[in-house]
């Protein structure tokens, strides 16, 4: 991102849900998700919200994950408004995100589980990519403000990410409801072939670039999500020290231009860094 962006997304690196959905709306709107932590805006955090000079700055969640003294500290770094979108728990904090960025008649919603974060995580990028929000579920149930919002949305269709141990063929068939066009599903064995899934739905091979991080973590991906989704490219997942037969059947598939890989060796080894040269153009 050059400096001058219309918009940067604040959220805290210590817990994934409120940043999920945001992920999902911040590439389509040309700007960067950033880091913080609850009281503290991270010395680097601070130099790059200087060096982008945003229009705006969107607050993801309430004061118990990013507080009034550091959303105060924010208007330091904007010309524009800072403004919070938040609710109760993670279930309304994404449905606010979907309120404040979509209209109804919207092509598509992504549906995740809001207890874990590695379905949203590639799913933000392709949401951001097809410009649809990321709502989220419980395993058993559709919240009440997610179904307020999926009410108000009245998506085309709607795409479950992840497999029935996450969201359950209740909750799908409950999801019907919802929408005049399709409910299906991208799912794979592990979080690794749900990624791989999902990029297989949505990108023809030969794609300019494929990001690729830990699955074991949020922070990496999270922020290279909204960057994916602008850039219309895939998040593929790695672990530590492998690359998954469904990952590297993916990267094979995809014949990307490049791959840029997601976070220090700490969270992905220099080895894998090495093997994913194979697979870039």
């Amino acid at each position: 991102f050059a400096p001058g962006v219309p918009v940067v997304y604040v959220a805290t690196g210590l817990d994934f849900p409120d940043a999920l959905a945001g992920a999902a709306v911040a590439g389509p709107q040309g700007g960067p998700i950033l880091l913080v932590s609850v009281d503290a805006i991270p010395a680097v955090t601070a130099a790059e919200l200087t060096r982008l000079r945003p229009q705006q700055i969107m607050i993801l969640g309430g004061t118990g994950v990013v507080s009034d003294a550091v959303a105060s500290a924010l208007g330091d770094y904007t010309s524009g408004a800072v403004t919070r979108l938040a609710g109760r728990d993670r279930y309304a904090t994404a449905a606010a995100v979907g309120a404040a960025t979509f209209v109804p008649g919207v092509s598509v919603v992504y549906v995740a589980t809001g207890l874990n974060f590695p379905d949203a995580l590639a799913g933000a990028a392709v949401a951001g990519f097809q410009d649809g929000p990321v709502l989220l579920v419980s395993t058993n149930a559709i919240p009440t403000v997610t179904a307020v919002e999926l009410a108000r949305l009245k998506p085309q269709r709607i795409v479950i990410l992840g497999g029935t141990g996450v969201v359950s063929d209740a909750v799908a068939s409950t999801l019907g409801a919802y929408t005049p066009g399709t409910v299906t599903r991208l799912a794979g064995r592990d979080r690794y072939a749900t990624a791989a899934a999902i990029s297989a739905a949505t990108f023809a091979p030969g794609v300019p670039v494929v990001y690729v991080a830990t699955g074991l973590d949020f922070p990496d991906a999270l922020a290279g999500s909204a960057v994916a989704g602008s850039q219309g490219a895939p998040v593929l997942l790695v672990s530590t020290d492998a690359i998954p037969a469904a990952t590297a059947a993916e990267l094979t598939r995809l014949q990307p231009g490049r791959v840029v890989l997601l976070g220090y060796a700490s969270s992905v080894s220099e080895a894998i860094r090495i093997q994913l040269q194979l697979f870039g153009g």
